[in-house]
């Protein structure tokens, strides 16, 4: 099985309907000339976005927070052009990717090739870098004719029928292809041997994937695998963007080559922003050729609508009372305060930051009433106990109301699923859903202390969250063996009584 290629699904009615429509598309398209096929593909781009309301509206968020020196009725228009150039460049792919490659190749148009030729002649392997601005698809279609083989990700159609359509195309224009899956490996070993790799570098990754780094002025989780393989091989990155011009032409722009990096402790954080300020640089000039509809911003966005934090809240599994305002704040809680608050901020869930709330002494703390609280007050206003569970549950609703998806969890619960995952063969599906939540609050964790093999499982799950995606710990009981779990700069809150707190 060639490596892009995997077991596809079965065939259904709808796709069938679906390869035939494409078929019909494909052969009209044919008969027109390329000007006439772009100027469909703007109107079926915005005959789109009357469709995708939803995107319509990620379109004007992301520019308002993006570009936000440009003024309303502006980023209409930017919203508007970014849907008719998105059109414009599949109906452009469409057409390219199927016709004779010698003519296609003619209607390209570049500056800056030496910067290719240079690197070609080191002998080494390089990667080409761009991103979905401009004629993205038409441009992969090109070096593939240019350079030869040109290996690229590539993740095959839904629909089964187009598959087999799919990789013949793309191998006419030279393409190698690589799955998604295990695609690190597959172009380390590319590099290695002295081939090309072809990548998009401004998609949306899983913050478990990822890093965070600036983009357009927001933090956006980037994919670092880019900056990893050029550092493990030594080799070069060459920007190439592409634009679309007058009577179906194209105006390719090769960059000059961003080498890698040995120096410093954060060398894939800096040579992935440098990737990116190249991308931003292009979008700022030509902002309606970017692709503004999908969201960029997703899992680092500051603000939710209040329909996703109703949505968090409610599923959160955090107690409704137990929040900073039903907690029993003193003059000695000062240090207890700050430590807590701290892990409301904004980089908590950022950058995958972990920590641990225990109590020394494990017997019951009563309620304490909150200031001016009614005598008889109704059970769902009555405060928690002061104890670890209600300060964790106080900074998960915090985050929530940042807009922050977090899930508490009691540990026996936690590892129950765990198990019963692993029990189905459903153990990856069981990781992904943990890894949802950008806070993940694990209480009771003493409860499976005397249990090794659960606290094993916990243990790992907390380990490959670390530096990702955020998680906190809440326990009776000492610190140990939980501590150990934790990097040695997480934050330690211990509550060793009601009247006596302090932070490690």
């Amino acid at each position: 099985m060639h490596s892009a290629e995997a077991p596809t699904r079965r065939v259904t009615l709808l796709h069938r309907l679906l390869y035939l429509l494409y078929r019909a598309a494909l052969a009209f398209l044919r008969r027109v000339p390329i000007a006439t096929a772009r100027r469909l593909g703007r109107g079926a781009g915005l005959l789109y976005r009357l469709c995708a309301r939803q995107r319509w509206h990620w379109a004007l968020d992301n520019l308002a927070h993006a570009l936000p020196e440009l003024d309303a009725r502006t980023r209409v228009r930017t919203a508007r052009e970014s849907f008719a150039s998105f059109g414009a460049t599949l109906f452009d792919a469409t057409v390219s990717l199927d016709g004779d490659p010698a003519q296609i190749a003619k209607r390209f148009d570049v500056d800056g090739w030496e910067h290719i030729e240079a690197v070609e002649q080191r002998g080494t392997g390089y990667a080409i870098m761009s991103a979905h601005w401009g004629a993205w698809e038409a441009l992969a279609g090109y070096l593939g004719l240019a350079l030869g083989e040109l290996h690229i990700i590539s993740r095959p159609p839904t629909n089964p029928l187009m598959v087999r359509d799919f990789h013949r195309i793309r191998r006419r224009y030279g393409h190698a292809l690589l799955h998604k899956r295990r695609a690190g490996r597959r172009m380390l070993r590319v590099l290695e041997n002295g081939g090309r790799i072809g990548i998009l570098i401004d998609q949306r990754v899983r913050p478990k994937d990822g890093i965070l780094e600036p983009f357009l002025g927001q933090l956006a989780w980037t994919s670092p695998l880019l900056a990893f393989l050029t550092r493990k091989t030594n080799t070069p990155v060459v920007p190439v963007y592409c634009a679309p011009t007058a009577g179906g032409r194209f105006h390719v722009q090769v960059m000059p080559p961003i080498e890698p990096t040995r120096e410093g402790p954060d060398q894939a954080a800096r040579l992935t922003r440098a990737y990116l300020a190249s991308v931003e640089a292009l979008i700022r000039q030509r902002p309606e050729l970017w692709m503004w509809m999908h969201r960029r911003w997703q899992r680092s966005a500051r603000v939710r609508a209040g329909a996703d934090i109703a949505r968090y809240r409610a599923r959160s599994g955090l107690a409704p009372e137990a929040t900073f305002a039903t907690w029993q704040w003193s003059a000695s809680h000062s240090e207890v305060r700050r430590a807590a608050l701290a892990l409301t901020y904004e980089e908590t869930v950022e950058h995958g930051c972990h920590a641990l709330i225990h109590r020394v002494d494990p017997r019951p703390v009563e309620a304490a009433r909150p200031t001016g609280a009614p005598t008889g007050a109704s059970p769902m206003m009555a405060p928690m106990p002061m104890g670890p569970e209600h300060l964790a549950s106080a900074i998960g609703h915090a985050l929530i109301d940042a807009g922050h998806e977090v899930r508490r969890v009691r540990a026996a619960d936690l590892v129950a699923d765990i198990r019963a995952g692993e029990a189905r063969g459903h153990r990856t599906r069981v990781r992904r859903r943990l890894d949802v939540p950008a806070m993940l609050i694990i209480d009771r964790i003493g409860e499976v202390a005397a249990d090794p093999a659960a606290c094993e499982r916990l243990r790992a799950l907390v380990l490959r969250r670390r530096g990702r995606r955020a998680t906190l710990l809440a326990a009776h009981g000492a610190a140990e063996p939980w501590r150990t779990w934790l990097d040695e700069s997480a934050p330690v809150i211990t509550l060793p009584a009601p009247d006596r707190l302090q932070v490690e």
